[in-house]
């Protein structure tokens, strides 16, 4: 009787410790997070540093790590909303924000934002120009992560092999750095000046550095087809017409122009701050000859960003909101700039930055950001209106039409979606 007794009570401690388990198990949470970041360096890794912090501090979530190519990741997000199957939280530009807001592909932040003071409130510490765009009819959809403007980015060696000096005395007028690229190229050699990444977001920089702007503030007029706007957009166009771009400019991705400047066959690229951690990423040993200088002409280059979101349909919309609150928190965004090359969008997180530090932070910080022209886009209607700007430059660099006509029946096409 008695070892029946004591099976029984086993037994009974058995199922009840399942019974435990099976609630704890029950309890976590497991959360999709879709990133193109986690498919590059060195951001993959800071942001698994930091969903790992945010696991052991929140032992109740998991998170699983959805890597997707630049390339593939809009059109899987929004096959995913259309199958109910988004993920949790999700990062995307500034200027495809509005777009997937029209197509109700984010869930409200609203009542999240609520509960933390409130939108405006919540908003407060971000950069204002990248807020806009998460805000729809009064509604808060999406939260800025990091976000910052363009420089040129330089070998240094190659410049000074050339005669130039880059340091002292970097090009200032857009004839001045005609002049270099042609010091700067030796097809010969397989060397040229500038690395390419032809499209619409690359391009708007030369654009305000030539004079030019894409958009007025509220997105009612269009002034791609000013005088300055063409002449700029011809010099780009010429920039690769003239030899001193590479071949096969219009395959070229960003990682591909991040190489090129890495394995020292071109002189200088353009990028945002991500691109340092880029360019050291891919070929350590160039770190002592990177420089960064600021772009021709009138120096306003366009400010860009990305924003999280949590997907349509989140089955964990409270521990998605967690998640993002962590991503875009100002010690995070301090992390990600440490850890991740990216520069944060929380005033806060800037003030945390020592320039004697991270020096290579200086240009962007002093020169680069406080004289961003405007903006990228953001609008619903431009998903078709890049399109259309993407093609003109494809079309311009390819010789197929002039540059000048191309892109003025751009703007009118353009100007038709306003």
């Amino acid at each position: 009787m008695k070892k029946n007794a004591l099976l029984y009570c086993l037994l009974a401690l058995v199922v009840i410790l399942a019974s435990v388990n099976s609630v704890f198990a029950d309890d976590v949470v497991t959360l999709r997070f879709q990133d193109w970041r986690l498919a590059e360096e060195p951001s993959a890794s800071a942001l698994k540093a930091i969903i790992d912090a945010f696991e052991e501090a929140h032992p109740n979530i998991k998170v699983e790590l959805e890597p997707v190519t630049n390339a593939e990741r809009v059109e899987k997000f929004n096959n995913q909303v259309r199958a109910g199957e988004a993920p949790d939280v999700v990062r995307f530009n500034v200027t495809e924000v509005p777009t997937e807001i029209s197509m109700g592909a984010f869930e409200e932040l609203d009542k999240f934002m609520e509960a933390e003071g409130g939108i405006e409130a919540f908003y407060a510490d971000f950069a204002q120009f990248l807020v806009g765009p998460a805000i729809s009819d009064g509604h808060a959809y999406a939260v800025p992560h990091e976000g910052d403007s363009f420089l040129l980015y330089l070998n240094k060696a190659m410049w000074e092999e050339a005669g130039l000096d880059p340091v002292n005395n970097p090009p200032k007028t857009f004839e001045e750095l005609k002049a270099a690229n042609a010091k700067l190229t030796d097809p010969s050699k397989n060397q040229y000046a500038f690395g390419m990444y032809p499209n619409f977001q690359w391009l708007q920089s030369w654009i305000l550095a030539g004079g030019g702007r894409y958009f007025n503030d509220d997105y009612t007029e269009t002034y791609l087809d000013s005088p300055e706007s063409i002449e700029a957009f011809k010099f780009y166009i010429n920039m690769y017409r003239d030899g001193e771009v590479p071949p096969g400019a219009t395959e070229v991705s960003y990682g591909d122009q991040v190489a090129l400047l890495a394995q020292k066959q071109v002189a200088y690229i353009q990028g945002p701050f991500a691109t340092w951690g880029n360019i050291i990423d891919a070929n350590p040993e160039i770190k002592e000859d990177l420089i960064a200088i600021p772009f021709p002409g009138t120096g306003q280059t366009a400010g860009r960003g990305t924003e999280f979101a949590i997907g349509k349909g989140s089955k964990h919309p409270e521990e998605a909101w967690e998640l993002l609150k962590w991503l875009t928190s100002a010690d995070m965004e301090f992390e990600f700039f440490k850890n991740g090359s990216m520069l944060p969008t929380r005033a806060s997180a800037l003030a945390m930055i020592d320039l004697d530090e991270y020096p290579e932070a200086r240009m962007m910080i002093e020169e680069a950001v406080p004289n961003t022209g405007e903006p990228y886009p953001a609008f619903p209607a431009w998903g078709k209106g890049q399109v259309i700007l993407n093609d003109a430059i494809a079309a311009s660099l390819l010789g197929q039409g002039d540059p000048e006509t191309n892109l003025r029946e751009a703007t009118e096409a353009i100007r038709g979606l306003l």
